[in-house]
Order: C-alpha cells, then structure tokens, then sequence
C-alpha cells in the first residue's frame, strides 16, 4: 500500500525509511473530460516547442559552455538512505513542523493538454512539503530552511527557492555563535527548484534538454548572434534564475518527471542527470528528492560533483600598498637595497664556513684556498665583501700553445695522431653552414 503526503503525521515518523520506500503521489489526468475525443495522438517523440517563446536573448555575461552528465547510482543511493534515515520512531526532541497541504487538488492541470501553470502548484506541493517535512525531522540542519516562491517573468517557467531563514544574531545563543565562528565552513547555497507544464516541456522537449552537451557562445562584433533555440532558451533562463538567487543546484520538473544540476562556481560548466519518472518505484521519489536534496544542502556522505578545471576570476593585486616606506636610493647600478639579504650572499657565507670545517690543512695565519684567518671568522660584512673582491683578481696566465700541446696529467701521453697540428682540420666538417 502506497504511503501519501496525508499519512506522515501518522506513518511518517513512526518509520521514515519504510515511508520513503512506499511514497507515491498521484497522477494528474491527460485533459478534460470533454477534450478527450479531440485529444491529438501524442508519441514519445511529440514535441511541443513552447519553449520557443521565452523570452531570453544572447547575452554577453551568460558564460555558460558545455553540460556534463551526473552518474546515478541507484546502489549508493539506497545505501545512503538505508544508514542516515531512521526506521524506527527512535528520533527524539525532535519538533516536528506543521504544513498545510492543499484540500483539494486543482482539476485543470493536465498533462496532455495546455494549463496554466498555476494550476501545476497545488500538486506540486504534495512532493515538495513531504520532502522538506522529511529534511527537517531527519536533519538538524535543516530547521531553518525554508521554501520561498520565485518571481513570475514568464507564463511557461516559475521556480521556487530552498534557502536558510535570516536569523539574528540576537536570536542566536552568544556560546552558540562563537562555536559557528570556530567551526565556520563555506555554507550551502539556495537551490532552485524549477517546473513547467507536462505540455510545455514535453517528455521528448525534456530529453533533448538533459542530452544537450554545448551552449552556444555570444559572439562580440557588428553581426549580431543567432537566436537560442528552445533547449537554449530553457538552459539560459534557468542560468539566470541560478545566478539571480545565488544558487548552484536546481531541480526542474513538470511533475511527472524529474531531473537534477549543478552549475560550477564560475558558471561555465553544468551538471545534469537523466529525467527521473514519478511513477518510479525503487527507488521513489520521495527516496531520489531525498537524496539529492540533501546532496545540494551538503549533509552527509552523498553525492560529490567531480572537479573540473576553470579560470581564476579573482582580481590579484599587484600594486604596492601606499603605508609602505619608500625605498633608500641605490648607492650604484649594480648595488640595490636589500642585495646583501639575497640568497647569493648567503650562500657564500655559508661556503666559507664549510671549507673551514672540511679544509684539512689549516693553519693560525691561513689555509691552503686562500680564506681568510681562522681567528679573524668572525669579521664584519664589509670585511669579507672586501675579501671577495681581491679574490675576484686573476692570479694565472692566459693559455697558450704549449699547455694545448701538453697532457692533461702526468699519467697521460697524447697519440701520435692527436697530436695538435695547426691549420689540421679538427671537427670543422661537422659544422653545417
């Protein structure tokens, strides 16, 4: 026996996993009663091309680029729910919230014929409130989340917002909040749950939508950009309703059927799963809503988006700040302040050093590699820069013909035919001019 909205206050919290298991909602009729002899036939692949009539353009601040799709996994889902989701009314302290649910469901939404999109709410609503009454029951989280109705720009598209109430500091406990402080992590964000009717966004309209990999790129210059097309028109006006409401998840609906996304950060990449059917059985949709939803309000072990590469947005900073001092002027070219702290200087000092441990040979007045007296180490910067100095002067001869002539050791003798003949050629061959 299927559970409904109506039975959570007396089903529901006696056993939330066996309630969630058995979920259905009901299915709203095709037409009229007195539209079903003209009801056209209607296929898999009947389209309804409503969507060409909304109103969104290409727009240069729209960067969306391509869709990626979301790997369902049906095991983990179950998995997850079957270990966060009681199956026992051994829940306790918690405040159960109280939802009014329509009386009475609207009888002109239909799924085969035009409606208003108005009449699509009142069944909207079964869903959606046991969803949230589920989230709020089971996650602590969730208390001070609410549902906020979106502004209307179109007949054809609404959307509603999942967000935090504004809480007060004054209504926050002081030890509270500096416990928050301690523990503060990147919030979640809104999400968006948007629907249209089963017609405007017929079964094949949804797929085509879930299917579309690329988002075409606004074009700057004289010529002006193609009109989007119908998926375009939906992907564009549900980008925009995301940056609107500060949000990166979304759901898009039209009751029957479902599906899921993710925008990244920058917005440049989305994420979106397949159309997932109300009639569902295992799992239902109250088990997928579930799920996703506490995916998007990152609760949990769920479902983690894999990282893609974008841009750096962030303005870095390259100036100088202006409460710095000026820096000395140079006292030559080649010396600048702060020179004697660079990591050449040091390195020196620090060689000097370590031939004073390793050379063997030392001696009271010096050393056989020249360093200054052992009992004068510990001279002033001026005076080993002045000892680097004097050692920079050449104490050996230029080389001539008699040491090219001569072996490089005492051990070895030049071959009779490598010996240096001038004007021989050596290797010149192997040059290419």
């Amino acid at each position: 026996m299927g559970r409904t909205a109506q039975d959570f206050e007396t089903h529901g919290v006696q056993n939330i996993r066996r309630y969630l298991r058995s979920f259905t909602i009901p299915e709203p009729p095709p037409c009229s009663y007195h539209d079903m002899i003209n009801l056209p036939p209607v296929t898999a692949k009947s389209k309804s091309h409503q969507n060409q009539a909304l109103q969104v353009q290409p727009e240069n601040y729209r960067c969306l680029e391509n869709m990626r799709p979301i790997a369902q996994d049906k095991e983990a889902l179950i998995h997850w729910l079957d270990k966060n989701m009681p199956d026992s009314k051994d829940v306790k302290g918690k405040k159960v919230t109280m939802y009014q649910l329509p009386d009475k469901l609207s009888d002109r939404f239909f799924t085969h014929r035009m409606c208003d999109i108005y009449h699509m709410e009142s069944w909207l609503t079964l869903p959606l409130v046991t969803l949230f009454h589920v989230l709020h029951y089971t996650m602590p989280e969730a208390t001070n989340w609410g549902l906020h109705l979106g502004e209307a720009h179109h007949t054809l598209f609404r959307y509603q917002v999942w967000r935090p109430e504004k809480v007060t500091e004054a209504q926050i406990e002081p030890a509270k909040v500096q416990e928050e402080e301690k523990e503060k992590t990147a919030p979640p964000c809104p999400v968006v749950i948007a629907y249209q009717t089963p017609y405007v966004l017929s079964p094949s309209d949804f797929q085509e939508f879930v299917d579309c990999r690329s988002f075409p790129c606004f074009i700057r210059g004289a010529a002006k950009n193609a009109p989007y097309s119908g998926k375009h028109k939906l992907w564009a006006t549900l980008w925009d309703t995301c940056r609107v409401e500060d949000a990166q998840w979304f759901f898009l609906t039209t009751y029957t059927h479902w599906v899921v996304g993710h925008f990244t950060s920058s917005g440049r990449i989305a994420f979106v799963s397949q159309i997932f059917h109300f009639q569902n059985r295992s799992p239902t949709l109250l088990e997928w809503l579930t799920y996703w939803m506490s995916s998007a309000m990152k609760y949990g072990d769920t479902y983690n988006l894999p990282k893609v590469y974008e841009p750096i947005s962030e303005e870095l900073d390259f100036e100088m700040g202006a409460d710095l001092p000026p820096l000395p002027r140079a006292r030559s070219e080649s010396y600048w302040p702060g020179r004697d702290d660079e990591p050449g200087t040091q390195a020196i000092l620090d060689y000097i050093h370590e031939e004073w441990e390793e050379e063997a040979a030392l001696t009271a007045g010096g050393n056989t590699i020249g360093l200054p007296p052992r009992n004068n180490l510990d001279m002033t910067r001026p005076d080993i820069v002045k000892w680097m100095a004097s050692c920079r002067q050449p104490t050996h001869r230029k080389l001539d013909q008699d040491d090219l002539d001569c072996p490089i050791g005492l051990d070895a003798e030049w071959a009779e035919h490598e010996m240096f003949e001038p004007g021989a050629p050596r290797g010149e061959w192997m040059i290419s001019t």
